[in-house]
């Protein structure tokens, strides 16, 4: 007897002898309260007049805690929660999907490992999700037993009403309040809590580029690092005005929501220090300057009935940083390369006494497909270390760094892979996470779509060597159609610039991998990528939108072999013939797609890499021909 593939794994699951095989269904007026909204979305075939779903409720049952028992008779959920009750039903449709109308009889026991199970996602990088996609997104979430949910914003992706006048005269796409609001109501019946997210010191770039906040820059003249000027980012902390600005936007983005968490993020001030604040660091130290700051803000977050969280980048550059936190404060820390010291953060986090999570991420940014084999690495750590160090919560990242250009797609692996250890300490295995995706997220038959997601994010293994977090290829992007020796040279420069912004168990092996590299294999590459396309067109999701996934499958490999090529290229591997029109094809492609999961006006920012080695390339077709 075949024992269900279940995403999460319950924590106990025992099977017994006989099956089930009526239709598993409740009618409305037996269903536990707050079902009903959600179900009918997300599972509407289970309402109905059969009733061989039985809900009882036990008050001895923790808050997310349910028992699920399957006899040939009937089924019987017990729970504590509407909550417990909606995971066992989440639990029971992947059985009913799983089995095809034969469930073998069993006994499961559940209850979540983590407290607080999130995901969040970029919409501030160029890509806003049309209302719809997010709720679609929310659905898979809530069947996945995650229960918090953050959208990530810097700049003007939201509509702040104090602010008309900045961000309409910039903005492209942006949530406005009402939308946020119509999300955050969608999440609560789900039992997902949608908790208010907004950079807060750096990642300021946008609003320093105005004429009306441009003097809160901390370094008007830019951050210079390996001959590269990073534009301004980071506010002035130590400068009234800073906090001031802070506060009206938390004033116009709080009140859209019901959380009372609210995570500042505050990551990544690497300009602090070097402008107006440089002799003021050399006295007192960096941090000491962004810890006077984050306790200022963390009063006018409590002020406003908020608990505060943020990024612990900053704070990991001294030992006893942490520990200086106000103990309200959660701290997120990051870390996105499988050679990331997670243990060593978390035991410190532990030691100071705050509460934190732990955050891997999809590795789905800046490799137009994934990076299979670090994301699993990477989350596995931090899933070990969230059990091992108590932590209180594990959250999923999704950034869209460079114009996200990546689709949603590619992110689903490290999405259903974070939520299972989130979960349950026990990981799913490969294998698992594959038939995961086949049957509850793309329902193909096939068996080929789930592996194709994992297989696509593995062409970097037969580039050069690998960069943390990023690929050969899309790195094309950045450097553009050059000559060999200058493309070397951009290489180069990223390689040695990561000890700027890393730690050395990170930088020192990518350097080694560098120094070590082999030559270009393009043709191991092409054909690689080649083989992955027939398969994507052997393929057959069945879900809602399961033609459009193929052809966001297909045109993320067209994107891969089109660097690839252009790479290729300017190495003198090849004459790149036919190449321009790859690229007008993938990026019309591209257009196409982009509009029908997406608000419209940032899909050219997304192409800006390729329309720019489009101008390259016929630039050099025409010096050829001259």
């Amino acid at each position: 007897m075949e024992k269900p593939c279940l995403i999460p794994k319950p924590q106990v699951y025992l099977q017994r002898a006989g099956y089930f095989v009526k239709k598993a269904a409740v009618s409305k007026e037996r269903m536990p309260s707050r079902l009903e909204a959600p179900l009918a979305v997300i599972w509407p075939e289970v309402t109905g007049t059969e009733d061989t779903i039985q809900f009882t409720e036990n008050k001895e049952l923790q808050k997310e805690q349910y028992v699920l028992e399957i006899t040939e008779e009937g089924i019987e959920i017990s729970w504590g929660s509407p909550a417990g009750a909606f995971y066992a039903v989440m639990t029971l449709h992947q059985l009913v999907l799983f089995s095809e109308g034969k469930i073998a009889c069993c006994r499961i026991e559940d209850f979540p490992g983590l407290r607080d199970r999130a995901v969040m996602i970029d919409i501030s990088r160029g890509k806003v999700p049309k209302v719809e996609s997010l709720k679609a997104m929310i659905d898979l979430l809530a069947g996945l037993k995650i229960n918090q949910f953050q959208l990530y914003v810097e700049g003007f992706s939201f509509a702040y009403p104090s602010f008309s006048e900045v961000w309409e005269k910039r903005a492209k796409d942006y949530l406005t309040p009402a939308e946020i609001r119509e999300l955050d109501a969608y999440c609560a019946e789900r039992f997902i809590e949608l908790v208010p997210n907004q950079n807060c010191l750096g990642h300021m770039n946008a609003w320093l580029e105005t004429e009306a906040f441009g003097h809160l820059a901390e370094n008007p003249g830019g951050l210079q690092i390996k001959g590269t000027t990073l534009p301004p980012a980071t506010m002035d902390p130590t400068n009234p005005e800073s906090l001031k600005l802070i506060e009206q936007m938390l004033d116009d983005l709080l009140p859209c929501f019901h959380s009372r968490m609210f995570h500042a993020d505050l990551d990544e001030t690497f300009d602090l220090g070097y402008g107006k604040n440089k002799d003021k660091a050399e006295k007192e130290g960096v941090v000491s300057i962004y810890l006077d700051y984050v306790k200022k803000l963390s009063e006018k977050v409590k002020a406003r009935g908020h608990n505060m969280m943020m990024w612990g980048d900053v704070l990991s550059k001294e030992e006893d940083a942490a520990a200086q936190l106000p103990k309200d404060i959660i701290v997120l820390d990051w870390g996105y390369e499988k050679e990331h010291p997670v243990r060593r953060r978390a035991e410190r986090l532990q030691r100071a006494g705050v509460e934190f999570y732990l955050c891997p991420g999809t590795n789905s940014w800046c490799s137009f497909t994934g990076i299979t084999d670090n994301m699993m690495q990477c989350t596995e750590n931090a899933v070990s270390a969230a059990y091992d160090f108590h932590a209180r919560g594990l959250m999923v990242t999704d950034w869209g760094d460079f114009g996200h250009l990546q689709y949603s797609l590619f992110s689903l692996p490290g999405i259903l892979y974070g939520a299972a250890g989130a979960w349950n300490r026990e990981l799913v295995t490969e294998e698992e996470l594959a038939e995961a995706l086949n049957r509850y997220v793309f329902r193909d038959e096939t068996g080929i779509f789930g592996r194709l997601c994992l297989e696509a994010g593995r062409y970097s293994q037969k580039e050069e060597f690998l960069f943390p977090c990023r690929t050969l290829a899309f790195m094309t992007l950045q450097t553009g159609c050059v000559s060999r020796d200058r493309f070397e040279a951009s290489i180069k420069n990223m390689v040695d610039s990561m000890r700027f912004f890393v730690e050395p168990c990170v930088y020192l092996p990518c350097e080694e991998a560098y120094a070590g590299r082999s030559g270009m294999e393009e043709e191991a590459i092409l054909e690689y990528l080649d083989e992955l396309a027939v398969q994507a067109r052997k393929a057959d999701p069945a879900c809602p939108d399961g033609t459009l996934l193929k052809e966001e499958m297909i045109n993320g490999l067209a994107m891969v072999r089109a660097a690839t090529r252009t790479r290729a290229l300017c190495y003198g591997l090849e004459d790149g013939s036919g190449l321009e029109k790859e690229i007008e094809d993938l990026c019309e492609r591209h257009r196409n797609l982009w509009q029908r999961r997406n608000k419209i006006k940032g899909q050219e920012d997304s192409l800006l890499g390729f329309t720019t080695l489009l101008e390259q390339l016929r630039a050099r077709k025409q010096e050829e021909e001259e």
